[in-house]
């Protein structure tokens, strides 16, 4: 078995890239793996995730917006229908395994046991030697708006993103808390229920195994 994971492959292989990597992976028996996160937590993280990177200047307010108008479900990758059918137009609808990112739903409620067991790889974490786990830490929510202050303004350069970052966590204490109220919530999920619905019928509630 042969195991490609990266988060890029999920937005930026489309089209004709597609194409080329079911050219050079013919011959191979090739199952798409993908996990789809509820879209208010979806977006709240990339929103973070975005602006600690220094990719996006927007306000907030300005981000959730795009997620709660229906005129955007056309653009956004969160809406999964949207972003898997050209993985099925390419690979087949049996070939696509879509799983909830939801850790009661995983086996042995992990994430990684999960994904093994879909490779059919149960057990495998037995036999790897210990090592550290990397987390991607979320940075509190305070710190969030300074940094995308400083990414409107274009005073830090890309190559210093990173250890302004860190600087600005070692030096200073920021508050946090939730960046979406209840209400912005089910607005959110409102805007995807039917593209979800169709997500869920299509994909989710197919076998969920390599058999």
């Amino acid at each position: 078995r042969i195991l490609f994971s990266c988060e890029t492959f999920y937005h930026m292989l489309t089209g004709n890239n597609l194409e080329y990597v079911k050219q050079v992976l013919q011959g191979f028996r090739v199952r798409v793996i993908c996990y789809v996160r509820r879209q208010d937590l979806y977006m709240e993280s990339a929103y973070k995730q975005q602006v600690k990177v220094g990719q996006l200047k927007m306000p907030f307010s300005e981000f959730l917006k795009t997620h709660t108008n229906q005129e955007w479900l056309g653009r956004l990758q969160a809406n999964y229908y949207r972003m898997l059918r050209p993985w099925e137009e390419i690979f087949g609808r049996d070939a696509l395994v879509v799983r909830p990112f939801e850790k009661k739903s995983f086996y042995k409620e992990d994430l990684l046991e999960d994904f093994l067991h879909l490779c059919g790889l149960q057990g495998a974490l037995e036999n790897c030697k210990a090592s550290p786990k990397v987390q991607n830490i979320s940075l509190p929510r305070e710190l969030i708006e300074v940094i995308r202050y400083f990414n409107s303004t274009g005073i830090v350069q890309s190559h210093q993103q990173q250890s302004f970052v860190e600087d600005l966590m070692r030096k200073m204490d920021f508050a946090d808390g939730p960046m979406l109220t209840y209400a912005d919530r089910k607005r959110i999920i409102a805007n995807y229920k039917e593209v979800n619905q169709k997500l869920f019928e299509r994909y989710i509630e197919k076998k969920q195994d390599f058999d």
